[in-house]
Order: structure tokens, then C-alpha cells, then sequence
């Protein structure tokens, strides 16, 4: 099943002053929002954001790179995970077992890897912590996407979609 969610799309500008700054590892480069919450009914309690900041980096080493960040200095969204960008992934390696979901690599394995960097020390993914951090603007947004796999992005207070960055896919 599909479901909406909402994040925080990161702007043109942004988004390229960070690839310059992290250049991605892995083939195919994701670097477009941070999930808010997945699921949500409409809009529900996004809003505009006082401060974005990237944090921190990590990187599996196997296939998958996260940028760490914090909204208005929380590091975890609603439903506890934690605040991300999935930043790169390589789609034709398999995750290894401790993910939480199986298969090959997709964003969603951005939230065991953020969540292990960040809460376990010690834990083999250390991160790389972003000093000073780097404040980066956003466009906060509902994401939907449709049975024939296209995605549609409204600002929030907008009645119209936006077309200046790219279709998110979920984390």
C-alpha cells in the first residue's frame, strides 16, 4: 500500500551546495528531503521550520551514505526515528542481515543506519559529525504517491504542486 507522507524538501540550492560538500558514494543519489512523517493524513502537524541543520554523515561502506540532521534541534521526527537525508545508495547490493528490512538497498534503510550511528556507541557505523553544522533551507511539503508510480508534491499553505525539485520517495 502507498502511503503520504511529509517531509521537508530540501531546495535547489541546497541540495547542490551539499553534494558539493558530501559527494555521494554509492550510483544512485537520493539527497532530496527528510522525511517528517510517514503516513500522515494530509498535512497534519507539518510546519515551517525555524532551523534545518546537517549534523553529521555516515556511511555503511556497503552500499548506503545518510546525512544526519536536526529540525529546530530535535534529532528525532514524530515517530522516533531519527532525522535523516538519505544522501546515496547502491540499488544492486543486498543490505546485510541486522537491517530491519530485507532485500537490496532502498532509502528506507537510511533509518537503521542513522538510528545505529547515533544511538549506539560504539556501534561499527560511527558518524562523521558535521562542525560547525551546516544550516540548509527547505520547503516543508505533503508527498503523495499514485497507484502508477508517480509522485506528487504539494507545499504546505500551497494549492498548487511544486515542480523545482525532484519527486521524493519515502524513508
Amino acid at each position: 500500500m502507498l502511503k503520504d507522507y511529509t517531509a521537508f524538501i530540501l531546495t535547489k540550492e541546497a541540495r547542490q551546495a551539499l553534494i558539493d560538500r558530501f559527494p555521494p558514494a554509492y550510483p544512485v543519489v537520493k539527497a532530496n528531503h527528510i522525511t517528517h512523517r510517514y503516513g500522515a493524513d494530509g498535512f497534519g502537524d507539518l510546519f515551517q521550520p525555524k532551523k534545518i541543520e546537517v549534523v553529521g554523515m555516515v556511511d555503511d561502506g556497503n552500499g548506503l551514505q545518510a546525512l544526519i540532521v536536526t529540525v529546530n534541534g530535535e534529532q528525532s521526527r514524530p515517530d522516533g526515528w531519527p532525522y535523516h537525508i538519505t544522501w546515496s545508495l547502491d540499488p544492486d547490493k543486498e543490505v546485510p542481515d541486522q537491517y530491519t528490512f530485507e532485500g537490496r538497498y532502498e532509502s528506507v534503510h537510511s533509518n537503521d543506519l542513522v538510528t545505529w550511528a547515533l544511538r549506539l556507541p560504539g556501534h561499527r557505523y560511527e558518524h562523521e559529525k558535521v562542525i560547525p553544522p551546516i544550516e540548509i533551507q527547505t520547503v516543508p511539503a505533503l508527498v503523495t504517491r499514485n497507484q502508477d508510480g508517480k509522485t506528487s508534491v504539494k507545499k504546505l499553505g500551497a494549492q498548487t504542486a511544486l515542480t523545482a525539485v525532484p519527486a521524493p520517495k519515502p524513508e
